[in-house]
């Protein structure tokens, strides 16, 4: 047996390890459980999602050459990673609003650490699949995407549970909310894309002025 010193540091990584696992196996009952038992903590949070940049960083680098859609030295990984926590941010962002005025129970941080542990199918079954793909042949890649459209799906589903549980919702109402935080997500992120854009092309403008400011001697 482990020394007592040793076993109560590893207690609370072995606490959120069999936590985030029974929330992604009983989701009901996980949610229930993170939102009113007060077992959803601000440490599971950053841990939950520096875990799934882990494997979003060791994914491209494990998979197979013949199912990577980019090279793992043509990847950009700032904009990798943080492409990575925007879907998350945005639900979590636009859930909160969405269920704020429509009755909801969750409180902002209860949002963000449930929709954290939605993110659990990626962090546990990602990385074992990009490496199962490196023996997979170009014509079992059948497989390979049935398992990436599973992980998918089973994320779908934690993130249903995840907004009626948080918010106490019945099932006709989460599939509403549910409904209108996809739609106020792609909303965001289409005027994020306006935004971004013409910022760019503002400060493109800027630089071409000043540039021939300087050529001009002002």
């Amino acid at each position: 047996p482990l020394p007592h010193a040793v076993r109560a540091k590893l207690e609370p990584a072995s606490r959120l390890v069999k936590q985030a696992l029974w929330v992604m196996m009983h989701p009901v009952q996980g949610f229930e459980s993170l939102r009113y038992e007060g077992k959803g903590k601000l440490s599971d949070l950053f841990w939950l999602l520096a875990a799934f940049l882990a494997v979003r960083t060791l994914e491209p680098l494990s998979t197979g050459f013949l199912f990577s859609s980019v090279a793992p030295d043509e990847i950009q990984w700032g904009k990798h990673l943080l492409y990575s926590l925007i879907p998350w941010l945005l639900w979590s962002a636009v859930g909160y609003g969405v269920s704020t005025i429509s009755d909801g129970e969750g409180r902002f941080r209860d949002v963000c650490i449930s929709a954290a542990y939605c993110l659990m199918p990626f962090i546990v079954f990602s990385l074992p699949l990009a490496l199962v793909s490196r023996v997979l042949t170009f014509q079992e890649g059948n497989f390979f995407r049935l398992a990436q459209a599973a992980i998918w799906i089973w994320t779908a589903v934690l993130m249903f549970f995840q907004v009626k549980e948080t918010h106490d919702y019945d099932a006709g109402k989460a599939v509403r909310i549910v409904a209108l935080t996809a739609a106020g997500c792609v909303v965001a992120a289409g005027l994020f894309l306006i935004f971004y854009g013409l910022a760019l092309q503002l400060f493109d403008f800027i630089a071409q002025v000043v540039r021939e400011d300087l050529l001009n001697g002002f």
